[in-house]
């Protein structure tokens, strides 16, 4: 049967009768013992300064398990890009042959300036994301020593 034939064409759904028989099964039905609840309170005005945050008192209230202020979230990411590094920079070299650094040079060069876009205009998961592209763009240097290494007329006296 060819595609042409199926834009278009009734398809017939099996999951109807579950539901309108009242058998369907939903993850709000689900219980889970001891299931806790994220929420994030942001200001309700727009572009306003938060002077201060009531930490303790949040913390005292009765089921409040954490209280986190942006500055404990970047606290908290701050060691990403190092340690993203770190694993890259013991990989991305071994990986690099001759025939695949220019690919690789230009790669790690896309993730420096995605990470530098998400890092200055994204927040939350583009943060972190920002922050991973950001220790994999810290092993340019080693790919462009190596590149510049077997570049002619480019030697050892000359880096």
């Amino acid at each position: 049967m060819g595609v042409e034939k199926l834009i278009g064409a009734a398809v017939r759904r099996v999951e109807d009768e579950r539901f309108l028989t009242g058998r369907g099964h939903f993850t709000d039905d689900l219980g889970f013992e001891r299931a806790s609840f994220a929420t994030v309170v942001r200001s309700p005005y727009a572009h306003a300064r938060i002077r201060t945050i009531a930490e303790q008192a949040a913390r005292s209230m009765p089921g409040v398990l954490l209280v986190m202020t942006g500055a404990e979230v970047v606290r908290l990411l701050r060691p990403i890009p190092t340690l993203v590094g770190i694993v890259c920079a013991l990989t991305i070299p071994r990986l690099a042959t001759p025939a695949r650094r220019i690919n690789i040079l230009a790669t790690l060069y896309g993730c420096l300036i995605a990470a530098t876009l998400l890092l200055a205009f994204t927040r939350g998961p583009g943060l972190a994301a920002g922050l991973v592209l950001l220790g994999i763009a810290r092993t340019i240097v080693p790919i462009v020593m190596l590149t510049l290494m077997d570049a002619p007329r480019v030697d050892a006296r000359n880096m």
